[in-house]
């Protein structure tokens, strides 16, 4: 399996999570929930909606160390990128997990002891599309569009490249249709993603390509002004 979910970290994870809330104000227990924002698709087992109740990796350990801590919290489910963008404006104190990148660190604590989880992104291809090779070298996305879910960080040489025809999408079904329906020539999903799509249809019209595109480690983090939601 690509994904990881491992227990051995949890003690750990615990402790250091349990040190990050309480540099919180007292006053954001006692006014009003901690609210977290997290993205708002399904990624078992990290985070997913189970009979319209939110569980999940990430989701159980956070409110485990909440009620460890006597903390009211919670989750509030938005477009990715509106989520990074309101913790970094303040207007939400936490995010459930999140990629690390220089500019994000400017507004959220990260810890390498925190880490919640990692996954590997593909790229994806209609299956028909035997001009579309890769092997490893961001080169080669150049001459092509890729679409991929809005806010998401793909890594520095992605992130920076003004040569490669970025398209940002709200989420990664719509980049798996896109590609099934070849409106735009690659896509980026994470193998979660793929497994969530199963059942849809659309994987038989596609292909994923290996090597994987980039692994990604995410973290837990607190907003660093810890500002409570007024």
């Amino acid at each position: 399996m690509v994904h990881v979910v491992s227990t051995q970290f949890v003690p750990r994870f615990l402790s250091v999570l349990c040190a990050l809330m309480l540099l919180l104000p007292c006053t954001v227990y006692s006014q009003t929930d901690l609210v977290i924002a997290r993205g708002d698709g399904n990624w078992p087992p990290y985070e997913m909606e189970v009979d319209g109740q939110l569980t999940g990796f990430h989701i159980e350990l956070i409110r485990k160390v909440a009620s460890n801590l006597g903390a009211s919290i919670s989750f509030q489910s938005l477009p990715w990128k509106r989520a990074v963008k309101m913790v970094e404006a303040g207007q939400i104190s936490a995010i459930s997990y999140i990629a690390k990148t220089p500019e994000r660190e400017q507004f959220v604590y990260y810890s390498e002891s925190n880490i919640l989880s990692g996954t590997h992104h593909y790229l994806v291809k209609h299956k028909d599309r035997e001009d579309i090779v890769y092997d490893g070298k961001i080169e080669q996305l150049a001459p092509h569009s890729v679409v991929y879910i809005s806010g998401f960080t793909l890594g520095k040489d992605f992130d920076e490249s003004t040569s490669i025809n970025k398209v940002e999408v709200s989420s990664s079904k719509r980049v798996i249709e896109l590609i099934a329906k070849q409106r735009h020539d690659i896509g980026v999903v994470s193998i979660e993603d793929i497994e969530e799509m199963q059942h849809q249809g659309l994987l038989d019209e596609i292909e994923v390509m290996a090597p994987p595109y980039i692994r990604q480690s995410f973290i837990w983090d607190l907003l660093k002004s810890a500002a409570p939601t007024q």
